[in-house]
């Protein structure tokens, strides 16, 4: 038995856990079942565990709960909580993840080709997570900026301005004026 002294609850934590409302969804769960005997066969536990959570007098663990919810059709959190839904069928799945964005995978290629010739031809260092994230912000601006007839130009105004940035004088940091990807 999960006793609360066995856990060295006081008597004083055994009285907020009775007025924090779990006997009385217990009282309720036995109720939706029909008797603490139908309670205690469909949840694998004796009668007299069901009794102790019933009167406040011990605490159910995880498995327990689970089993105690199971048996009865009702929601976890609305057992160990009292809030969210009482049965379990009424508990919503989160709304389902936004579908992926189609990734047009030829723009993109081009894109990390070009920006990795233009390191290439300067003479530049560079990796592939920076290369990636600069490669995926300038599709990002691409798809948001350009028409599909305008993308090829402005990837091309996009790898002039990497060009000159990369040319640029060494900054006061005392860099060589070869910037990293």
């Amino acid at each position: 038995m999960n006793d609360r002294s066995d856990q060295g609850v006081s008597p004083e934590g055994a009285r907020a856990d009775r007025e924090d409302g779990f006997p009385q969804r217990m009282e309720a769960l036995i109720s939706r079942v029909g008797s603490v005997t139908e309670l205690a066969k469909k949840s694998r536990l004796s009668r007299r565990v069901i009794d102790n959570y019933k009167a406040g007098l011990a605490d159910p663990s995880r498995a327990r709960l689970i089993a105690l919810a199971d048996a009865g059709g009702v929601s976890v959190e609305w057992l160990v909580t009292g809030k969210g839904p009482m049965r379990a069928d009424e508990v919503q799945a989160p709304p389902p993840a936004a579908a992926p964005a189609t990734v047009d995978a030829e723009l993109l290629a081009q894109i990390c080709e070009q920006v990795a010739e233009v390191y290439r031809q300067e003479g530049a260092r560079t990796f592939p997570g920076p290369m990636a994230r600069l490669s995926a912000r300038m599709y990002k601006d691409l798809l948001e900026q350009f028409t599909p007839e305008e993308r090829p130009s402005g990837l091309k105004g996009m790898l002039l301005g990497l060009r000159r940035e990369l040319r640029s004088p060494p900054a006061a940091d005392g860099a060589d004026g070869k910037r990293l990807a």
